[in-house]
């Protein structure tokens, strides 16, 4: 038992040759094999692994399990718990450099991220202000394995009646007059959109084309050598218009 009351430190462990400084061989079951106990660190650190310079192929640590005992366990776990902590980030990771800030690896058919969240205010995922000029803000690349799955699945069976819309995209800018809110490319023979509607409404429409400002509200048709367009003329007293362009 090591016992220290002043500012020094209780061990330290100064290895100069190519061995473990520290090698603990457990036998124990339930007991924990390293347990620190009710630390008083208040701005310093329980752990610090600091200025693991020499770095070249291996890492800050690791923890590998091998066990092929199908009990529900996390392998690591990381618990903030309590409810008035609310400046606590429960794990914070920093890329300086231009590889990823995290990889998954999912090798088994199972999913590779699963997010319980019981927010209900708050957003259940968040990407916050990105600098993306040129690329993507958010990529699905490449999903060419797809037989009868998709790229993308967003589904409700929320019974309320409150007005809401299940996907936006919003150009909030309006001098951004380049931009396309959304975009949509079939290069084989199947349809472009189809949009089902199953319900009994006879008063509303199943698709909408609403113009707010002081410009038409149309739909255009074009093929390389024709371009036709129909809709309402804004500035001709509201009259609908079939139209060659």
């Amino acid at each position: 038992r090591l016992i220290q009351d002043g500012d020094g430190d209780v061990a330290v462990f100064d290895t100069n040759g190519n061995a473990t400084s520290i090698n603990i061989s457990s036998d124990a079951t339930t007991s924990h094999t390293v347990y620190i106990n009710s630390p008083g660190n208040t701005t310093g650190h329980v752990i610090n692994v600091n200025t693991a310079n020499a770095l070249t192929t291996g890492s800050i640590a690791r923890f590998t399990s091998n066990s092929s005992d199908t009990s529900t366990r996390e392998l690591v776990e990381i618990v903030n718990d309590h409810a008035s902590a609310t400046g606590t980030t429960v794990l914070k990771i920093q890329q300086d450099s231009t590889n990823e800030g995290i990889r998954l690896d999912q090798n088994g058919n199972g999913t590779a991220m699963f997010i319980d969240s019981e927010a209900t205010t708050a957003s259940v995922l968040r990407i916050d202000t990105p600098q993306s000029t040129t690329g993507h803000a958010m990529e699905i690349d490449a999903a060419s394995s797809l037989t009868t799955g998709s790229i993308l699945r967003l589904q409700s069976d929320s019974d309320s009646g409150a007005d809401r819309k299940l996907v936006q995209i919003i150009n909030d800018h309006a001098s951004a007059a380049g931009a396309e809110p959304l975009y949509i490319k079939q290069d084989s023979t199947g349809r472009s959109i189809h949009v089902v509607a199953n319900n009994s409404v006879t008063d509303t429409p199943t698709v909408e084309i609403e113009q707010d400002g002081a410009g038409d509200a149309t739909l255009n048709f074009i093929v390389p050598a024709a371009n036709w367009c129909m809709g309402i003329d804004n500035s001709a007293s509201d009259r609908f218009k079939i139209a060659y362009n």
